[in-house]
């Protein structure tokens, strides 16, 4: 429901990958109409848009009309047909090409299969790469000394500033969690409803205030054991 942030690196590329609820035409409640802002807003900060389809059916009037509001931003476009995880199936993308956004590209998320390409094909609409920056260094380092066990590879390629401040927001569902990270942040950044269990993930959110680096993370709540099913 929520926008979910990901920072990835790829040939000398960092970017921030962005994983929205998606697209629903005539939302019948509260929280599917939230969930929609979400989504445009993550629009109108992209810099490219991966329009992903399913493979596996004709295509509709929704990824037309999805289609209609993507033309209008301006912004590059690269289509996905994803569930092609098999050979035959592949030849399916071919029916995209009537959404008329270029090449539809062949995938399988499930399974890993084409994202090589897909990134590829995103790459050619990002800034070219920065070279990396020297590392100061002071004194020798010793290539056989031991690295620490318990460190995770993925901090070791996107360390967090050490000097960031972490906060975990928790209570009970429906206490304004949410609520209370958007005050912070002054703006609609975490979808805000009266129905409890609104708030499914953990969510990071980086922020900065008067020079000082901040780690949010919003989470689903506490429940009682007994109620949990």
């Amino acid at each position: 429901r929520d926008r979910h942030y990901a920072r990835a690196q790829w040939e000398g590329y960092t970017f921030d990958i962005v994983d929205t609820g998606g697209i629903v035409q005539n939302p019948q409640d509260a929280i599917v109409e939230k969930m929609q802002e979400q989504v445009r807003l993550a629009l109108r900060d992209a810099t490219v848009i991966i329009f992903v389809v399913d493979g596996q059916t004709e295509l509709t009037a929704t990824d037309f009309n999805v289609r209609d509001e993507l033309f209008k931003l301006g912004k590059p476009v690269v289509l996905a047909a994803n569930k092609l995880d098999k050979p035959t199936l592949e030849m399916n993308r071919h029916n995209f090409y009537e959404l008329g956004v270029g090449e539809p590209h062949a995938i399988s998320s499930g399974h890993g299969k084409g994202i090589t390409e897909l990134i590829e094909a995103n790459a050619e609409h990002l800034p070219d790469p920065q070279p990396p920056e020297e590392p100061e260094t002071q004194g020798e380092i010793d290539p056989d000394a031991d690295s620490d066990p318990d460190s995770d590879p993925q901090d070791e390629e996107f360390p967090i500033d050490p000097d960031t401040i972490k906060v975990a927001v928790i209570g009970k569902p429906n206490v304004g969690k949410s609520s209370f990270i958007n005050a912070i942040l002054n703006e609609e950044r975490l979808i805000v409803d009266k129905i409890p269990g609104t708030t499914r993930d953990a969510i990071d959110i980086d922020f900065q205030r008067n020079d000082q680096n901040y780690l949010l993370i919003d989470t689903a709540g506490m429940r009682d054991r007994k109620s949990v099913v």
